[in-house]
This record gives C-alpha cells, structure tokens and sequence, in this order.
C-alpha cells in the first residue's frame, strides 16, 4: 500500500473521529453514510434490470437501484436519499464529457467547508494534500467511458454538475486485492456523490454510485468505523515499515 495512502486513511479516519457531530465524510471510509447500509432496503429486487435509474424509493425515504449494464453486465447499484432526485424525465439527457464545464475544486472547497467547518484556506490545504492521487491509465479510462451513457443519466437523475473523470479522489488500481478508482462529483448545491468503480484486472467487475450524508443515529455507527479505520492504518503502517526494513 503507498504511503500517500495510508496518510489518506489516518486523515479521513481522523476527520471522522473529531467531527461525529457533522458527518459527510468521504467516500468509502465513512460507509455509515451510505443508504444501502439501511435495515429498510433489503429485499429489493432488481433482478434483470437494465435501467440504472429504474430504483426503488424505500419507506424510509432512501433510494436504491441496481442493474446490470452493458455487453459485459456489470452490476451497478445507486443508493441516495429519495429527496434528491431532481428528475425522473431522461428525454433529454446530455452526452457526458470527460470533465465538466465547471472545476471540480469549485465543489470540493464549499463542501469541505460545510462539512468540517474549515476555512477556505484549510478547505485548499486538504485538498492538496487529499485529492492528488494519479490519473486513470489510458486502460482504465477506457472503461470508463463505456459507462457514460448510463453515468449521465444518474448525474440527470440527480442533479450532479461537478466531476472529472481524470482526477480521482482515490487510485487503489495497484492493490490487485481491492483495485478501485474512486470519483467525489457534486450537485449544483455541493452534496457529494461517490463513484467506485471496482477492477478485476483490467476490467471494470462493479459500479457503486452512493450518496454521502448522515443517517440517523449514525455518530456511533462512525465512531466505531474511525476506530477500525485507525486499526487499519496502524496495521498497515507497521507491515510497510517492516517491509521496507529489510
């Protein structure tokens, strides 16, 4: 694992730890916020759908959707809050770039700001020092964009203005035991989506789309998380040093 990494974990799970009061963490680290990880949308079923934006809005107001898409049926799921869906009219969608028109950053520092009550400055700072990991392989990219059409009817959905596709928040892709790209993109008002897509060598094996924000009850839920978070890290960190002594 690099150590850039790991310094990315220890960041976020310490983020996460000081903040349980205000949670909408990043990403992956801060699954407590994640819909699908509600009780209340099991036993959906999406089994033969093809339709990324053909969820289902759950008694508890969340939103889940799965589907397998394209030639090679990868399984993509969605899970957000139902209240932020902007449309369910796909007429009109526009063909996605491969960044938007507007600079990811512009997004990045309002929500950090929100979020972890930082300035503006130290909203920069992280972002320098949290949001540098490489670019896609030209391989990578490529899958990627077999996805468009389907990712631009979810950024429809969903009211998502704010992305580039050759900036990931995270790059995991040289780890062959968890290789993922993971995307932060961001509605017009600065909620955050994140977009893993999941690798099995030089293919895309999975798309997870999921909304960040905070589930009732959740500070506990996120407590226990940074505490597994920090384990990690620490466990990591000693295995590379060793590693790295001999």
């Amino acid at each position: 694992m690099k150590k850039r990494y790991i310094l990315k974990l220890a960041a976020i799970a310490a983020v996460i730890t000081l903040s349980t009061a205000s949670l909408s963490g990043c990403g992956k680290y801060n699954s407590s916020n994640v819909p699908g990880s509600n009780a209340g949308d099991a036993g959906s079923n999406f089994e033969g759908n093809t339709d990324i934006t053909a969820g289902i809005e759950n008694s508890d107001t969340s939103y889940s959707c799965e589907a397998e898409l394209g030639e090679d049926k990868v399984t993509a799921t969605v899970d957000a809050l139902a209240s932020s869906i902007k449309t369910k009219d796909f007429s009109n969608v526009a063909a996605l770039k491969d960044k938007s028109d507007k600079a990811l950053n512009e997004a990045r520092i309002p929500y950090l700001m929100d979020s972890y009550s930082e300035d503006e400055a130290a909203a920069e700072q992280d972002i320098a020092d949290l949001y540098s990991d490489p670019a896609p392989t030209d391989s990578q990219f490529a899958e990627i964009k077999k996805y468009y059409d389907d990712l631009a009817k979810v950024f429809t959905q969903f009211g998502i203005t704010y992305y580039d596709f050759t900036n990931p928040y995270i790059n995991n892709t040289e780890n062959p035991d968890n290789a993922f790209l993971e995307f932060d993109v961001y509605t017009e008002d600065h909620r955050l989506f994140s977009i893993d897509f999941n690798f099995n060598g030089d293919k895309i094996s999975t798309i997870d789309i999921y909304e960040d924000y905070d589930l009732p009850n959740s500070n506990a839920t996120a407590a226990a998380t940074a505490a597994e978070i920090v384990t990690e890290v620490v466990t990591e960190a000693a295995t590379e040093a060793a590693s790295e002594a001999n």
